[in-house]
C-alpha cells in the first residue's frame, strides 16, 4: 500500500489546479492488469493505452498535447 500511496502522490504532483495538465506514463506491463490499477486513485479513470494506441489512436498522447496547448493559448 506504501508504494501506491507514492504512486499516487506522483502522479497527483502533475496536475495540481484546474489550469494544470499533463501525461504521466506508468511503463510496467502489471498496469494491464485490474488486480494492480485497482489501487490507483479513481480520478485517474480507465485511460489504459497500448504503446500502439498511444502513439497512432485518435486519443494519442500527441493529439492529447496538441489539445491542451490550444485550449491553454486560447483561454490566454
Amino acid at each position: 500500500m506504501l508504494c501506491y500511496r507514492a504512486l499516487n502522490q506522483a502522479v497527483g504532483r502533475c496536475v495540481r489546479h484546474r489550469a494544470d495538465w499533463g501525461g504521466v506514463l506508468l511503463v510496467d506491463a502489471r498496469f494491464s492488469s485490474p488486480h494492480y490499477t485497482q489501487h490507483l486513485s479513481k480520478w485517474l479513470g480507465n485511460n489504459h493505452h497500448t504503446f500502439e494506441s498511444l502513439v497512432n489512436s485518435p486519443n494519442s498522447l500527441e493529439s492529447f498535447m496538441q489539445t491542451m496547448t490550444l485550449r491553454e493559448s486560447e483561454d490566454l
